[in-house]
């Protein structure tokens, strides 16, 4: 498979010279990103790790380590945004003619090479040629042109402050060339108007995310996923953004989960205690709003609740084929669901159910009952459903279709053999 097909189109080089020498960053796939997801995810942890090994001998135990799925997203935010300029087709073309105008062909290549050599491609910092030979390709004088607008877009987001050390135009901006190459992109963007039906222009089409959500790459990548599909369905990387997404999701928890255990464990104990504190609705009507994180998601969702042993069994029937397993649920199916518009799929029933509970209904006189679905062994998936394996399958098509999942989780529907009754019998 050749590399345009695997890859990003084209080289992204938005990482500057004083962080590719400080941290060793010469790896030339270090930007790019590849079109199979899985890829993408894959390379990136073990990008971030190489440079988290660096970081922590540079920097020691003041060492920030980055995360590979926000690293993951900040990549897919870069390339979605590269997406979004192709949109007007001939753009650093046109801006290239502005910055001639401005000043003169010379300058012109006094200017791009000033920025090459602060934020170098691959080729260009690995000595294999360069400034000034780099920028005798006429493509690359367009490119670099529209990677030096998007560094100057990068740095005005504060939710990519984590890669700061990475992405910071700050010796750039002494360089009198910068703004010359901004202020060209914004004239030809200026001249070129909305992209398709999008209102206004392109740069502020481009900051809507950071004004949507600030300090969060998460919730600038789903406003996307709700917002642009029209501008960038027929991108291969749109397929990524869902999974980015619970990525990021999953990392935040993970870490949110780690810190509680490391540093607020002594919390935990009142877990148990049985006294109730009634809440105060007094001053409801000026209460703060308080969104979840979804909040750029929600509002559009369209649910479909399935009770899972019952859809499993109607799925057999409809497809004349033993259905058991959430990895055995057809794509096809998967497919009607989207194609009706749902964006979530609620499982009830999805957990490991009490042997005990089953055993109970059993004696009751249905030889072939299942326990209650609110008397449960563990909040594992069950096993006889294809286990964690099974969801991960399952999730994964999903979100190719843009549907996400959903379950309930209430802690004390429990049955009377659960591995919670056995382990912590103080807390009923």
């Amino acid at each position: 498979m050749s590399t345009e097909n695997r890859h990003s189109a084209k080289e992204h080089f938005y990482i500057n010279r004083m962080a590719r020498d400080r941290y060793h960053l010469d790896d030339p796939e270090l930007l790019l990103l590849p079109v199979h997801r899985r890829e993408a995810m894959a390379l990136a942890e073990q990008q971030t790790e190489a440079i988290n090994r660096r970081l922590r001998l540079v920097e020691g135990d003041n060492a920030k380590e980055f995360l590979p799925a926000q690293f993951h997203g900040m990549k897919l935010l870069h390339e979605l945004f590269h997406r979004i300029i192709e949109k007007i087709a001939g753009l650093p073309e046109l801006a290239l003619n502005h910055l001639d105008r401005e000043t003169s062909r010379w300058h012109t290549l006094e200017y791009l090479g000033d920025f090459v050599e602060s934020f170098p491609p691959s080729e260009v910092y690995r000595s294999e040629t360069t400034a000034g030979e780099y920028l005798k390709a006429n493509d690359n004088l367009a490119d670099v042109l529209e990677e030096a607008f998007l560094v100057w877009v990068n740095n005005q987001n504060p939710a990519l402050e984590p890669f700061s050390a990475l992405l910071s135009d700050h010796e750039l901006r002494k360089s009198p060339a910068y703004p010359h190459l901004v202020r060209s992109m914004k004239l030809a963007i200026q001249e070129s108007g909305p992209v398709g039906n999008e209102l206004p222009d392109l740069e502020a089409l481009l900051m809507l995310p950071m004004r949507h959500a600030s300090d969060s790459l998460l919730d600038q990548l789903r406003f996307i996923r709700l917002n642009w599909e029209g501008l960038l369905a027929d991108s291969p990387f749109w397929a990524q953004l869902d999974e980015a997404i619970v990525l990021i999701e999953d990392e935040d928890r993970y870490l949110f989960f780690e810190n509680l255990a490391q540093h607020g464990g002594g919390q935990m104990h009142g877990m148990g205690d049985k006294e109730a504190h009634v809440p105060s609705y007094a001053d409801l009507a000026n209460a703060p709003a308080r969104y979840s994180h979804d909040s750029s998601w929600m509002p559009e969702v369209v649910m479909i609740a399935k009770s899972t042993y019952v859809w499993l069994d109607q799925l057999s029937r409809q497809y004349g084929r033993h259905i058991a397993r959430l990895q055995e649920i057809p794509d096809e199916e998967l497919d009607m669901l989207a194609g009706r518009g749902f964006t979530s799929l609620w499982l009830i029933g999805l957990w490991e159910r009490s042997h005990a509970s089953r055993k109970i209904k059993q004696l009751q006189g249905n030889p072939e009952a299942k326990a209650s679905a609110y008397a449960l062994e563990s909040y594992d998936i069950a096993g006889e459903l294809g286990g964690y394996a099974g969801y991960v399958d399952l999730r994964n098509r999903a979100l190719e279709r843009g549907i996400r999942l959903a379950s309930d989780m209430v802690p004390n529907h429990t049955g009377i053999d659960s591995e919670l009754v056995r382990q912590r019998p103080e807390w009923f």
